[in-house]
């Protein structure tokens, strides 16, 4: 199986990215409380993890929820995620995210979900003078500066 549906195989990637959020957050010039992760692909994945570790203040994803999220993960979700997703994206992907709001919401979390239609899978990449890739950006600037304030 290729890495992101591996859970045996993500476990590595995942250490890292928490291992470097720690090293991170541990620069004297960074401010711990107000991290976000922002990850596209594999790296929404990963953002979606450090918001379940209660690692960062936000995150937003990229068409990123590549496996399914249980009940019990997406309890554990402890900051605002905000998901931008393409109607165009594999139908495992968009199947993935679109089973997210309603759990989350049903627990009280606060996720976003935004789908964006005739976007594709890395919309950014792919079409990156689109509608969609202007408002994911927007939207993403807005939800970060509604979660973690405006920089001192």
């Amino acid at each position: 199986m290729p890495l992101p549906f591996d859970p045996a195989r993500r476990m590595v990637p995942e250490q890292t990215v928490m291992a470097a959020r720690d090293r991170l957050a541990a620069e004297p010039a960074v401010d711990a409380s107000r991290l976000a992760a922002v990850g596209y692909s594999l790296g929404g994945h990963f953002a979606l993890s450090l918001a379940a570790a209660g690692k960062v203040s936000a995150a937003v994803v990229y068409f990123g929820t590549l496996s399914p999220w249980s009940s019990e993960m997406i309890g554990r979700l402890a900051v605002p995620v905000l998901i931008h997703q393409g109607d165009q994206d594999s139908s495992a992907i968009t199947a993935n995210a679109s089973a997210l709001p309603a759990e989350a919401l049903r627990q009280g979390k606060r996720l976003e979900f935004v789908v964006y239609t005739g976007a594709v899978h890395q919309f950014d990449l792919f079409e990156p003078k689109s509608s969609a890739t202007r408002e994911a950006w927007q939207r993403s600037l807005a939800f970060l500066a509604s979660t973690l304030g405006s920089s001192p």
